[in-house]
């Protein structure tokens, strides 16, 4: 169970980390009435994007941050990934002549994100021989947004560079 030790310690780990979160969920009602009116599981938070990546951080040292409810994403895309559809990003391709993209597709039943890497021949995107010198080049799961975003940062990607695919040149 978590305490209000517990949130305080969270709390305090982020701002020296930096952070600025805001407590959210039943810990929020919680601090509204001034008292704790049930026993809690864990920390529901709110940063600022540009903070995620510092908040992951502490959570990865053990600051038990337990919730990263898509944070990161465009409102737009965090919608259309919960709704279904893929969205794409353009990347540095391996060598010339190639091309790359990286798709994020949402798992059906939402149990997840399944997250790909793939190259092609620069000059077969064009047209129905797309998969033609296609290339696997690595590929991840996410059982939720706040792994995704994980993935995501250890790629070196920012959710604010996918599109949807009819906006790229994503060949699929």
């Amino acid at each position: 169970m978590f305490s209000e030790v517990d949130v305080i310690d969270v709390l305090r780990k982020l701002a020296r980390a930096g952070v600025t979160a805001r407590v959210d969920g039943g810990w929020g009602v919680d601090a509204l009435v001034g008292a704790t009116t049930r026993a809690r599981s864990g920390l529901d938070l709110v940063v600022l994007p540009a903070e995620l990546p510092a908040a992951l951080d502490v959570r990865r040292e053990g600051g038990e941050v337990t919730s990263h409810q898509g944070y990161g994403w465009p409102t737009d895309k965090l919608t259309a990934l919960r709704l279904g559809p893929r969205l794409v990003t353009e990347v540095p391709a391996s060598r010339p002549g190639r091309r790359a993209f990286v798709d994020v597709t949402p798992v059906r039943g939402g149990t997840g994100f399944r997250v790909d890497h793939r190259e092609y021949e620069a000059d077969q995107t064009e047209g129905f021989d797309y998969d033609i010198g296609e290339e696997l080049v690595r590929t991840a799961s996410a059982a939720d947004e706040g792994e995704l975003l994980r993935v995501l940062d250890a790629w070196r990607l920012s959710p604010a560079g996918f599109e949807y695919p009819w906006n790229t040149d994503d060949p699929r």
